[in-house]
Parts: structure tokens; sequence; C-alpha cells
């Protein structure tokens, strides 16, 4: 299956590598830091009060890091407790010893996704580990450096530090985006 302006990453096992899973990745989303500075530019010159402008600041930051997080999952809280949930159930299906389902009683994420894909629900736990696997390494990394880029913005305590620090924030965060 293609999709256009969407690549695929294999996932592969660690111990033995073999291809266990492939993530989507949207290459159309436009996550410039052009774009991205212009926008915090035209909010901090319309900003009243230097603690209005460090708290857009602040917020900009965490938007653009949410921007380039949803290149490597949907977006919104909804989708990301789901994949929390089939998170916890992959782990908990994997440590029962991948049991027979004969219904999603148990396992239903689990048990949903093998019948919509046409998989069983050993290789659906595969797919689901793998991908954890992949997004904790990639977002563990980027919250490490959301949070440090963060430190100068809020630390700022004029507008010209203010804006070296929210310019140095985003391209520090630039890298994931690619």
């Amino acid at each position: 299956m293609k999709f256009t302006g969407l690549r695929t990453i294999t996932l592969r096992r660690i111990s033995d590598d073999v291809p266990i899973a492939e993530v989507w990745i949207d290459e159309t989303a436009e996550i410039n830091i052009a774009s991205e500075a212009v926008y915090m530019e035209e909010a901090l010159d319309g900003a009243d009060t230097f603690d209005a402008a460090q708290k857009t600041a602040i917020r900009a930051v965490n938007l653009y890091a949410g921007r380039i997080r949803n290149k490597f999952m949907s977006e919104g809280l909804g989708i990301e407790l789901v994949y929390m949930r089939k998170d916890m159930e992959a782990h908990a299906y994997d440590a029962a010893g991948r049991p027979t389902l004969v219904d999603g009683s148990t396992y239903p994420f689990i048990w949903e996704e093998a019948q919509a894909m046409g998989l069983t629900p050993s290789e659906v736990c595969d797919r689901i580990l793998a991908r954890t696997v992949a997004l904790s390494d990639i977002g563990s990394r980027m919250e490490g450096a959301r949070m440090a880029a963060l430190v100068p913005v809020e630390s700022a305590t004029t507008m010209e530090e203010l804006a070296t620090a929210k310019l140095a924030a985003l391209r520090s965060l630039q890298v994931f985006a690619q």
C-alpha cells in the first residue's frame, strides 16, 4: 500500500533483525523553523508585557515540539491514550504467553487490529511493541530537548534575551523535524 507524502520505516527486532512493523511518517507535514520564527516574532511583538511575551514563547516552543511529534503519530490526546492502551495491552498479552484469542474481550485493541489488518494477534503484538520502542526512543530524546530548550526561554529577563532564547529553542528542536 502506497500513500502520497507518506514514507515507511521498517522496525526490526533487535535480537535477530527480523522486520516486525512499519511506521508511517508524514513527509508532507510542513515543519519549518522559518515559518515558526515568523509566527513567534508576530506573537512576541503583539505582547503587552515581557511576562506575556515569555508565556507566548514557552507556548510556541511546546506547540512546535507537538507539531514535530505529530509527524510520527496522530494528533490529539485521544489517540495518545489509544497508543498507551495498546502498549499496555501488548505487554500484558506478551507476558501471558500470547494466548489464542477467540474474541476481543480480554485484549480488545489487539483483537480489533488483528481482525482489521488480517494479522494474527501475535503479529499485532509485535507491531505494537516495536512502535512503542521506536516512539519511546524519539519521544524521550525529544522531550529532553524540549525541556532543555525551555530553560533559557523561561529564565530570560529582557526581550532581546527572550528573542535569542526562543530562536535557539526552535533550532534545537529542528533536528527532530528532519
